[in-house]
């Protein structure tokens, strides 16, 4: 089976939630004998950088097409509205084409598959970029019925497309997220974990949050709910926030800086791959307040970790975590900070959240999520 995969988010040096999603599963495909895929990407602009990171995913049945004109930076402002013929671009003719990323453009040969992870711009509009409302309540719909199928990552996600756009349940497909159980697993290289305390500055006890800071996360609410419960305490924890600058987090900053938190919480800014299951074992436990997740990957990360998790009772986060976390009212300040006291004075809670997650985490895997993807490619 040929199947084109549309690679831009592959490309980049750091790469999103999406991007992720996108390497994943081409990476599991690639193993598949059954899949022949053609990664196509446009590299008009650091061309050299965008080559170099395609590299990785080249093997025996995947091959990389890259165009290099500058007329194809047009087209990528234009395919949205204009019936130009990818072709044009990309001569190879396939059986599917994978787009991972909401949009998919007009005249693409082939059967056609868009992802579309959440409905957090219709839901949560004031979460969400002025661009990024723009862009896909021009286009979206458009796309959903350009495809022969729409793929979403959780029942949540799959049953707010329907109430928004009236999409048929039976033409959306879920292909969930995975975890790498090899590489997300509770970390007991001592030295690894002490290594990443002394460059983060982290002495002590831990409450770990890990993720992009943006207003959807929630993170204002979790400081103020951790101030509350740091407040009359001689032993506490310190609050870790861990992850790459969205978008308006201006005012967390200024938060804390208000409110004299500075030497209560640690910002390592973003964080690279090979840091994050030891940083995640080292805690004592994962707080994700997020107002919306389409998934909600970290929760699954941290549970494989065997790390307690408290996140939201909101959006997929129940759908992922089943019971295996503990879950807040993420408007409630309040909430969250009777959930912070409830799981620190409470380590038999953490040992059992923790061996519940581990075995909920092993329900998810990247191999399954590809072998749904190719059942829904061969049905195609």
């Amino acid at each position: 089976m040929r199947i084109s995969v549309d690679a831009q988010p592959l490309i980049n040096p750091v790469k999103s939630g999406i991007g992720y999603y996108g390497h994943c599963l081409v990476k599991e495909l690639s193993r598949s004998p059954e899949a022949e895929q053609t990664l196509e990407f446009f590299a008009f602009r650091h061309s050299a950088e965008k080559l170099a990171i395609a590299e990785e995913y080249r093997a025996d049945n995947v091959q990389l097409d890259a165009c290099r004109w500058f007329a194809s930076r047009i087209y990528l402002l234009a395919a949205s509205v204009l019936p130009i013929p990818r072709r044009l671009f990309f001569r190879n003719r396939t059986d599917v084409n994978f787009y991972f990323n909401f949009i998919l453009p007009p005249c693409v040969h082939g059967k056609k598959t868009v992802v579309v992870h959440d409905m957090v711009f219709r839901d949560c509009p004031e979460t969400a970029s002025f661009k990024t409302k723009l862009l896909l309540r021009l286009y979206l719909k458009r796309s959903m019925k350009r495809a022969d199928r729409v793929i979403t990552v959780s029942e949540f996600s799959r049953s707010r497309i329907m109430h928004f756009y009236g999409v048929p349940e039976e033409k959306i497909s879920i292909v969930p997220c995975g975890v790498d159980c090899d590489r997300f697993k509770p970390c007991s290289d001592s030295a690894a974990m002490e290594n990443i305390r002394h460059k983060y500055g982290i002495r002590g006890k831990y409450i770990l949050y890990l993720g992009t800071l943006e207003p959807r996360k929630n993170i204002l609410n979790l400081v103020k709910a951790y101030q509350a419960f740091t407040e009359n305490k001689t032993d506490f924890p310190a609050l870790v926030i861990s992850g790459g600058k969205g978008w308006l987090y201006d005012e967390i900053f200024a938060y804390i800086k208000e409110n004299g938190l500075e030497d209560r919480i640690i910002f390592t800014g973003y964080i690279a791959d090979d840091e994050k299951a030891p940083l995640l074992s080292g805690a004592e436990f994962f707080c994700f307040p997020s107002l919306y997740e389409g998934f909600g990957m970290p929760i699954l990360e941290a549970m494989a970790c065997g790390t307690p998790v408290l996140t939201s009772n909101a959006a997929s986060m129940p759908e992922v975590g089943g019971s295996a976390c503990e879950y807040c009212d993420p408007l409630s300040a309040e909430d969250i900070k009777n959930k912070l006291e409830l799981l620190w004075d409470s380590p038999g809670r953490r040992r059992e959240l923790s061996e519940l997650g581990l075995r909920r985490a092993r329900l998810f895997s990247w191999r399954s999520s590809a072998e749904k993807l190719m059942g829904i490619f061969s049905e195609l």
